[in-house]
């Protein structure tokens, strides 16, 4: 199982990349400008890793619910996972630019 998830986590992540470099109108990172976007309606999916504080994953999740966002949870066990913490751990994949 915990395979299982790791195998999602980094197709979850190679996704997020991809649209950082191809499609950066469409993605956010970093706590401002995440919080922003959810206060826009624009996130379709949070993705937060696991070592980020837990009183800023629980704001963002609370506002990601709000708006029906997706939320997804990342570890650092794969590298993906850590190169995402390494920029911030807080991003999120757009409905919209903003």
């Amino acid at each position: 199982l915990s395979q299982q998830e790791s195998i999602m986590e980094t197709k979850l992540l190679q996704k997020f990349f991809e649209a950082l470099s191809r499609k950066p109108d469409l993605v956010v990172y970093g706590y401002a400008d995440v919080k922003k976007a959810l206060e826009y309606g624009a996130v379709e999916t949070l993705i937060i890793s696991k070592k980020v504080k837990k009183e800023f994953q629980e704001e963002l999740m609370e506002m990601a619910k709000n708006i029906s966002a997706k939320i997804e949870v990342v570890s650092t066990e794969t590298e993906e996972g850590e190169q995402f913490f390494n920029i911030s751990g807080i991003g999120a994949l757009l409905r919209f630019g903003i």
